[in-house]
């Protein structure tokens, strides 16, 4: 009877540790489903917050300019006169709008103006003069370079081009100016600031004339090449 207690007592023995290390394993098991579970919660609460912030991020650029508007409106005199309500940002948005309207009228006027003989002249006599004056001159080229370019005004600047740089194809620009040997002035901005940029002196067979609309160059150049509309 001895023996068989003995027997017994180490079979109990076995099943008792293998019961005991049984739990130890599925706790393991669970605890790694767990990190798992938790790890796509956190992942998918980072998709949550990114698509949250591409959505909202831009209303917010928005906001802060269009206060920005309303601020510098409010300085200008005269602005209370279109105080039409109580309500500030009906206010604001009516002054806003004539501002619009009246700088839309003042430049149409001069558009009008630079297209006769007289204002034509004016223009080249203001150009003269300005890009005379050291560092506002420069200033003033570029300026009136990048609007030409975003507004297609000039059809040099309208299209744009492509050309190879060390097996590297890139988008440039015409000035509309020749070298004297009769190279092309091409003009290669940067991004995402189109205010600076290299000029280049490229041969006629280097230039690849491209399909896209200057807004579509400019669009990609600004937006660093995230703004590409691949569709």
């Amino acid at each position: 009877m001895e023996g068989v207690t003995i027997e017994k007592t180490g079979f109990d023995k076995i099943r008792q540790e293998t019961e005991t290390e049984a739990p130890e394993h599925l706790t393991v098991k669970d605890a790694e489903t767990e990190v798992k579970d938790e790890s796509d919660r956190l992942r998918a609460e980072k998709g949550y917050i990114l698509s949250g912030l591409v959505v909202l991020l831009p209303l917010t650029v928005i906001a802060f300019i269009l206060n920005w508007f309303f601020v510098q409106i409010s300085l200008l005199p005269g602005s209370q006169m279109l105080s039409l309500t109580n309500i500030y940002v009906i206010d604001q948005a009516v002054k806003l709008g004539a501002l619009l309207v009246f700088g839309l009228f003042i430049v149409g006027l001069t558009g009008r103006a630079v297209r006769t003989n007289g204002g034509f002249r004016a223009e080249k006599t203001m150009d003269k003069i300005f890009t005379s004056i050291p560092i506002i001159g420069s200033i003033y080229r570029i300026t009136k370079v990048t609007a030409d370019t975003v507004t297609g005004s000039s059809k040099e600047l309208r299209k744009p081009v492509k050309i190879t740089i060390n097996d590297m194809r890139v988008t440039a620009f015409k000035t509309g100016n020749v070298t004297e040997d009769g190279r092309p002035i091409l003009f290669l901005p940067t991004a995402p600031n189109i205010t600076t940029g290299i000029v280049l002196e490229a041969k006629p067979e280097q230039i690849i004339n491209s399909d896209e609309t200057g807004e579509e160059a400019l669009t990609r150049v600004l937006s660093a090449g995230f703004g590409q509309d691949s569709s």
